[in-house]
């Protein structure tokens, strides 16, 4: 079993998803406008690894969280286009650890991505083994549509965060 948690410090709320980006960005460009606001310590279009032509979105990563959370809340147009921007949220989980002034994000700090599972794995089994940290809200097995067997991941939502913590820290 695998706890997503990141390296539990602030790169998660540090870090901007940007969508909607035009074909002709670039990680310069992309840089260029958000670098406006302060200090980047990472900037990326993600390219298409077959054509390395870029997918349309990329990620801006502050210095610090507290630009991140204003620029979120702004209105941008990048290369004349006006994109999307939210906190980044890694794929597999919506966590991170982020200091208390940041309330908005909250209710995603109780939610733990859980791969790696065997595919004989019970939602009760399940609910019962990640219980141990603390009272869970929410407990879900993936099943598989089409068979409706376990698909080998699942998702714990802790009541507090503070368990999520502890699971991620076991």
């Amino acid at each position: 079993t695998r706890c997503a948690m990141g390296n539990r410090g602030y790169v998660e709320s540090r870090k901007v998803f940007v969508g909607g980006l035009p074909r002709e960005s670039t990680t310069e460009s992309l840089g260029a406008h958000f670098g406006q606001w302060g200090e980047l310590s990472d900037c990326v279009v993600m390219m298409d690894r077959v054509t390395q032509t870029p997918r349309g979105f990329g990620f801006v990563t502050y210095a610090e969280p507290s630009i991140a959370q204003r620029v979120v809340r702004l209105q941008h147009v990048v290369d004349g286009r006006q994109v999307e921007v939210k906190i980044a949220v890694p794929r597999a989980v919506e966590e991170a650890k982020l200091p208390p002034q940041l309330p908005p994000l909250a209710p995603a700090l109780r939610k733990i991505f859980v791969g790696g599972l065997s595919h004989d794995t019970g939602e009760d089994e399940f609910r019962e083994y990640f219980s141990r940290w603390g009272h869970l809200v929410d407990c879900v097995v993936m099943l598989d549509p089409a068979t409706r067997r376990p698909r080998g991941f699942g998702f714990v939502t802790y009541e507090h965060v503070q368990s999520a913590d502890l699971l991620c820290e076991a």
